[in-house]
């Protein structure tokens, strides 16, 4: 098991959004995974990490099934 990062010191954010908006956001998550540069062509700034963008990709996905589930409970 890989040794993750400090992140004690990040920021932590709320954000209100609408269900379209993290759809929109998953979409684009989506994108870019599959169409970023490989590694070596970006400088080391813009070098995220693989499994960043699976955990922002795990964490929209249960936001929509979230939504998903509630939209069919209420049905």
């Amino acid at each position: 098991m890989p040794i993750l990062p400090d992140r004690s010191g990040d920021h932590i954010f709320q954000v209100n959004l609408r269900e379209s908006e993290v759809k929109l956001l998953y979409n684009a998550v989506v994108f870019y995974q599959e169409n970023r540069p490989i590694s070596g062509d970006r400088p080391p700034s813009h070098q995220e990490s693989t499994n960043e963008l699976q955990h922002m990709k795990r964490i929209l996905f249960a936001m929509m099934m979230e939504s998903n589930y509630h939209a069919a409970d209420g049905v």
